[in-house]
């Protein structure tokens, strides 16, 4: 299930597919209606290869996906050639692809965001975000500028890809997956953000509800997107 909170431009693309196992957040970059185009290509393709990245053996899935990921930085630049744009598409994007016995497939670029919430009732980040402030702390600087937050260092369009993410995960040991824009990851701390899947998965549409009410209460001026996935419990 998905809600979004949309501001003047609403930039944020999401994919729910529950048939083939796909599900995305992407957040465009640029502030205006240049993100709306660079979010929904990538979704868009996403869909319509995403549940071809399975194979047989590990190292040809990731392969696939390392080879997706590079594919949708390369369209979003011939677009923009194609479009004769003053600036580059971009986009953030975190995509996964879960197969029927629980094993996912994750790709991500950007400061969206993929949690999951386990058994236990621990909420953990399954992503990293690309920021300027991250690429600082890797270097091992201790303070940096509230604006490196927001300054991203990766993103599809304008890709590094020595910071993309891409890896099988164990979708089936979480209760509830959460892909959400930044809009909703930067504002609500992560406590409060584990109490309220903790308290309200079980009503997935009250849950996104809130957690969309609450970021824009705590002062986020973004799009807000967010994608919640509850898994199927076996016996």
């Amino acid at each position: 299930m998905s809600e979004q909170g949309q501001r003047t431009f609403n930039e944020d693309t999401f994919l729910v597919d529950n048939s083939r196992g796909l599900f995305a957040v992407a957040d465009g970059v640029g502030g205006d209606d240049s993100g709306r185009i660079a979010s929904q290509l990538v979704i868009s393709r996403f869909k319509e290869y995403g549940a071809a990245l399975f194979q047989n053996d590990i190292r040809l899935m990731l392969a696939s996906g390392q080879d997706l990921l590079f594919d949708l930085d390369h369209q979003l630049k011939q677009e923009t050639v194609s479009r004769k744009l003053s600036h580059s598409l971009a986009t953030t994007f975190t995509g996964l692809s879960i197969q029927d016995d629980g094993t996912g497939l994750l790709l991500h670029a950007g400061d969206s965001r993929l949690y999951g919430l386990d058994s236990t009732g621990a909420l953990s980040p399954l992503t990293g975000e690309h920021t300027l402030a991250q690429e600082l702390i890797r270097q091992g600087q201790v303070q940096v500028d509230e604006h490196a937050e927001d300054a991203l260092v990766n993103c599809l369009g304008q890709a590094r890809p020595d910071w993309h993410e891409i890896r099988q995960i164990k979708a089936g040991d979480y209760q509830v997956l959460l892909l959400c824009s930044d809009g909703l990851s930067k504002i609500i701390p992560h406590t409060e953000l584990q109490i309220i899947i903790q308290q309200n998965w079980t009503s997935p549409q009250n849950c996104l509800e809130l957690l969309i009410n609450t970021a824009l209460q705590e002062g986020s001026t973004d799009n807000i997107t967010a994608v919640l996935v509850i898994q199927r419990q076996t016996a």
